[in-house]
């Protein structure tokens, strides 16, 4: 295989089976401060609310967010049965895998050494997956771990879950910029 091949099928009943992280990682508490350190996005877009763990090697994090329920997409997705939508599902997975690629190159953030974001594009959506219902109100965990990394192109898998519930699962192909 060359560098940027995986088994793409294994890789997707992995992420639907449990838990992606392995247990072994570094314990934080970095909130939204830290993530604006690590990420370009700002509310309303910034989705990612903070990291609680990671792989100091660069191989996985986790992080959470928080979806508010007076956000005005809600209100059309859908009425009376408010949905968040799958592709903000998928852009979560997205800042979360940015935080990600910071942590592996800077570590734990430090204010008086200011790093900049990493700057990255998604390519491809190489599969994607919304298996429950994320809804207002819900404090999600997000998780990432890195599939294939290259200085040019990576590539992520991630999931979005309430609990022990896996609500959506992804793998993204990005280009650093």
């Amino acid at each position: 295989m060359s560098d940027l091949e995986f088994d793409l099928d294994a890789l997707t009943r992995r992420l639907r089976k449990g838990p992606l992280a392995t247990p072994g990682g570094t314990s934080v508490s970095l909130g939204s401060e830290a993530v604006e350190m690590m990420i370009p996005h700002r509310p309303p877009m910034r989705l990612v609310d903070g990291i609680d763990a990671f792989d100091p090697a660069g191989n996985w994090v986790v992080g959470h967010g928080f979806v508010r329920p007076e956000d005005p997409l809600l209100a059309g997705h859908f009425p009376g049965y408010p949905v968040y939508p799958g592709v903000l599902q998928l852009e979560m997975i997205g800042q979360v895998g940015l935080c990600l690629a910071w942590l592996a190159l800077n570590g734990v953030p430090d204010p008086t050494r200011p790093a900049p974001p990493v700057d990255a594009r998604v390519v491809r959506v190489h599969h994607a997956a919304f298996l429950d219902a994320v809804r207002p109100g819900d404090r999600v965990i997000l998780a990432g771990e890195r599939v294939v990394d290259d200085p040019l192109c990576g590539v992520i898998a991630g999931q979005v879950r309430r609990g022990d519930v896996v609500c959506s699962t992804c793998v993204l192909e990005v280009y650093f910029v």
